[in-house]
């Protein structure tokens, strides 16, 4: 399927973990050559018995709604602050990668994939056009990390321009400050 369908890491770690939790519980510990169709029809019997389609998209969408409010806690100047200035002190290393990340609202994996021909100064404009992470395939330069191979973005969508609210010279004030 990894193969065929071309599916990125965590789709693939998704589809391992559903078949983990809910159809080997049900089928136990058999090889492959054994299973027979009673096997998938009884697992999925199983999966029906916990409750109708309708019943299972409600608890879904209340559970996504709970995580929604949980996740929407947005932090307020004095947050960013704290956090910019503790970064600053404590972790030089990731100060920039952080202080890109929370005034242009890229994701962490797109920010530390930002190429210098990336940044178009003269409009204050950063193009997306990959990330760094993980892929099924784990192909990348022998010798780096697995976690910081560059790949292409999850969707067609995430191909985009950013407007930065600020201008690149005084991001460059900022960057002689953090040194």
């Amino acid at each position: 399927m990894v193969d065929v369908k071309d599916i990125s890491y965590n789709t693939f770690v998704s589809y391992r973990n559903i078949i983990y939790n809910y159809f080997l519980k049900v089928i136990g510990k058999k090889y492959l050559q054994d299973l027979k169709s009673e096997d998938f029809v009884k697992a999925l019997d199983t999966t029906k018995r916990r409750g109708s389609r309708k019943d299972y998209a409600k608890e879904q969408k209340k559970a996504f709604r709970k995580k929604v409010n949980e996740l929407t806690n947005v932090y307020s100047v004095e947050q960013i602050s704290t956090l910019l200035y503790i970064c600053k002190n404590e972790e030089p290393t990731i100060f920039m990668a952080i202080l890109l990340t929370v005034t242009t609202g890229l994701r962490i994996s797109e920010t530390i994939a930002i190429k210098y021909q990336n940044i178009d100064f003269l409009n204050n404009k950063i193009y997306i056009e990959s990330q760094l992470g993980r892929t099924i395939t784990n192909d990348g330069v022998p010798g780096q990390s697995l976690l910081t191979q560059e790949k292409r973005t999850k969707t067609h969508n995430s191909v985009r321009e950013v407007k930065c609210g600020f201008k690149f010279v005084q991001w460059r004030k900022l960057t002689r400050c953090a040194r």
